[in-house]
């Protein structure tokens, strides 16, 4: 299956949800700039292999949105594919919120955009939203659309690759001074829990390493911390036993990489977070 006829497909999903528009980012559900092959939804569907774009596709146009380092690989790589190419930052060049904007407004101030929400930004769409609001304009979110599920058949598994437990001579500080450090400033912010989704952030809390994306040793993870508990969420098949037991050993609750979204619901209204 070609590009076009992959932008095909995609776009008779879209019809059929009541999709006109639909956003395809780069990154994972980390926001990670650099993503594992599985997320890697915008480079199999455009052809652009770059490590930063955004691709929006609507009945009328496809289009790709990249920044000056892959201007000219963009205009290679997407050549024959019909997609646009919006050059960002350069002059008369609409920003994505723009082009969205201008669309609405061609349309009688609606827009029904699609997306998956667990890899587009809130903060995107926080201001988006509050642009149309302004102009009293209405946008319709369709925000559990994963629609490459189904059309990108041979797509990647989630990796399962090991974690690795670091030892204290090489970090410099345990686990148990830095979770230390952690709660310390959430008492000073007044804060009783702390949600930390950057990958980097908690292979350097827990002391541990991961093989999930190419050149860099992170595994796909969340953390909800509170005064009292540390609760990981991650892949148990990555876990050795040496990291078993060392979670084990730290008093660190391991649950399943999916739970987090059951167990954020389930957590009571009054945590300052």
């Amino acid at each position: 299956m070609d590009i076009k006829e992959r932008i095909k497909k995609i776009k008779e999903k879209m019809k059929e949800k009541g999709i006109s528009h639909y956003l395809v980012p780069t990154g994972d559900y980390h926001q990670s700039e650099y993503p594992g092959e599985y997320f890697k939804v915008r480079q199999w569907l455009s052809g652009f292999t770059g490590s930063n774009g955004d691709l929006l596709l609507s009945k009328e146009e496809t289009a790709l949105w990249t920044d000056g380092r892959y201007f000219i690989q963009a205009k290679k790589e997407l050549s024959g594919s019909g997609i646009s190419l919006y050059k960002m930052q350069m002059p008369g060049v609409p920003t994505l919120t723009q082009y969205l904007e201008d669309k609405a407004k061609k349309q009688g101030g609606i827009l029904d955009l699609g997306f998956d929400g667990k890899v587009v930004s809130s903060h995107f769409v926080h201001h988006l939203a509050d642009s149309f609001q302004k102009q009293g304009w209405k946008l319709n979110l369709h925000w559990k659309e994963d629609l490459s599920i189904g059309v990108w058949e041979d797509r990647p598994s989630l990796p399962k690759g090991h974690i690795t437990v670091l030892p204290d001579s090489i970090t410099g500080s345990s686990y148990k001074e830095k979770v230390q450090f952690v709660r310390d400033k959430m008492k000073e912010k007044g804060c009783n829990a702390h949600f930390l989704g950057k990958l980097d952030d908690i292979m350097w809390l827990l002391n541990i390493r991961g093989t999930d994306v190419d050149c860099n040793p992170v595994a796909l993870s969340y953390i909800y911390l509170t005064m009292e508990e540390c609760h990981l969420f991650l892949d148990k098949e990555k876990l050795t036993k040496e990291g078993e037991q060392y979670l084990e050993q730290e008093k660190i609750h391991c649950h399943s990489y999916e739970e987090i979204y059951s167990f954020s619901i389930g957590k009571k209204e009054d945590n300052k977070i």
